[in-house]
């Protein structure tokens, strides 16, 4: 019996589970990230404003809450369609992290790839943090407060629509018994 399975038959509620391996995937997103951190201070020089420090934390907080949310979001399609959605996964990724800011910052998108970027949240999340932490970043999509306001409900949002999807996905694998035997 695999942990799909094992999952399944357990007492414990779906998305509990899910944000319980969350927890242990944003514990290794956070010290990545303070490690490009140090790497880019130390190697690149950069100079950041430590005024701003709890109010960065906590919108990179609420940006991972906003991801995890999709996250959850998602691993309902992957449960559902298996294989075929790690392709289309697979084949998102690159031009998610373009339209995220990833890159260079999302302002440069213009306002018709904007709008469809502000739907990722790390899109916000990074324009933000570089409002908060980098003093001369000047090329903003709107203001931080405002890009917290709609980070929160992106994450609210895709809490509720992670719920209904997985009990969903749920009830349609119980009622047709194949959710485990799909690629049998």
């Amino acid at each position: 019996m695999g942990n799909l399975e094992l999952m399944l038959v357990s007492p414990a509620p779906l998305p509990a589970f899910l944000v319980g391996l969350s927890v242990g995937g944003a514990m290794h997103t956070m010290l990545r990230s303070l490690a490009v951190l140090f790497f880019g201070i130390a190697v690149f020089k950069v100079k950041f404003t430590v005024l701003h420090l709890p109010l960065a934390l906590f919108v990179f907080f609420v940006t991972l809450f906003s991801m995890y949310g999709l996250g959850i979001v998602f691993s309902s399609l992957f449960l559902y369609h298996g294989r075929d959605a790690w392709r289309t996964a697979d084949l998102v990724m690159e031009p998610t992290n373009v339209l995220s800011g990833s890159y260079f910052p999302a302002r440069f998108l213009g306002f018709g790839l904007l709008g469809i970027a502000a739907l990722i949240p790390t899109t916000l999340g990074l324009d933000a943090l570089r409002q908060l932490l980098v003093p001369s970043f000047t090329v903003k999509v709107l203001d931080w407060h405002w890009e917290l306001l709609i980070l929160i409900g992106l994450g609210l949002g895709f809490a509720f629509i992670a719920s209904w999807a997985l009990r969903s996905v749920e009830f349609k694998a119980r009622r047709d018994a194949r959710l485990t035997l799909r690629w049998q």
